[in-house]
């Protein structure tokens, strides 16, 4: 199936970053799937200064949300193939980053907050992409116990609970 391009009737909105990324990773390099996958993978998330009081007390958290732009995604599928799956599936029910609303999110670890600066580690963002927002990891909130895991194995995610489980 070809790419598309993104078309709708509804209303457009404007996102405007409010930091980036400094990683070791690029394109050439490549990323991994998700950061959780890759522990000692350290980066910075600078936050631009007009928004460094609000990250007051994201120290207390030792995760934290992120949410992002995969900026360098072009087009997208209805149906794709997660590597590893035996079978293609509906672009929604998996962690494609070729979507038609390009907004990623990643689960880091935050290592220290320096001003507007947070050391972050197990990441999966390549240098340079845009930050549009971020969000403590709340276990009681963000973590659903009783959420099944049998899909997993059809995504072809290998069971990697002894090692920070699958994201």
């Amino acid at each position: 199936m070809n790419a598309h391009e993104t078309t709708t009737k509804r209303k457009p909105f404007t996102f405007i970053p409010i930091g980036e990324f400094h990683s070791p990773l690029t394109p050439a390099s490549g990323a991994p799937r998700q950061g959780r996958f890759a522990p000692d993978i350290k980066a910075v998330i600078e936050i631009d200064r007009e928004y460094e009081e609000c990250l007051e007390g994201i120290e207390d958290f030792d995760y934290i949300i992120v949410l992002f732009v995969f900026d360098r995604s072009q087009g997208w599928q209805a149906k794709v193939t997660p590597p590893g799956a035996p079978k293609s599936r509906g672009l929604f029910s998996t962690r494609s980053p070729r979507r038609p609303c390009p907004i990623g999110m990643t689960i880091v670890k935050l290592e220290k907050r320096e001003g507007n600066r947070l050391h972050v580690s197990g990441i999966d963002a390549f240098d340079k992409t845009p930050v549009l927002d971020i969000k403590p990891y709340v276990v009681s909130i963000d973590c659903m116990p009783d959420a099944g895991r049998d899909v997993e194995h059809q995504l072809g995610i290998k069971d990697n609970t002894k090692t920070g489980g699958a994201s």
